[in-house]
């Protein structure tokens, strides 16, 4: 009789992925978004000028005002196991450029 094969380690898995749309003037792009396109407005940051999350359906987006300091397009990717995805997409040669990082607004 062969031995029992070792588990399998659990995959992380991918909860949501959200595109982030750059904007110029979130008043004016929530004005269009919700006014015009008829999405409901989910929050605004705290000040409330500079991010916002909007949904249609199952369609999610978040408004960003400008690049937040991170230049080139972007999105948020919502995973189980953040940490353990981060460990093995570098032990696969994986470039990131920006470490992981905790956005405990979005469930």
């Amino acid at each position: 009789m062969s031995p029992p094969e070792a588990p399998k380690p659990t995959p992380v898995a991918f909860r949501r992925v959200t595109p982030v749309l750059r904007v110029n003037d979130l008043a004016a792009s929530l004005d269009y978004y919700v006014g015009v396109l008829s999405f409901h407005l989910d929050w605004r940051d705290d000040d409330g000028n500079s991010f916002a999350s909007v949904t249609r359906n199952n369609c999610h987006l978040f408004l960003a005002v400008g690049d937040q300091g991170h230049p080139g397009s972007w999105v948020w990717v919502g995973v189980s196991d953040v940490d353990a995805l981060h460990e093995e997409l570098l032990a696969k040669g994986a470039r990131v450029r920006h470490p992981p990082a905790n956005w405990t607004r979005v469930e």
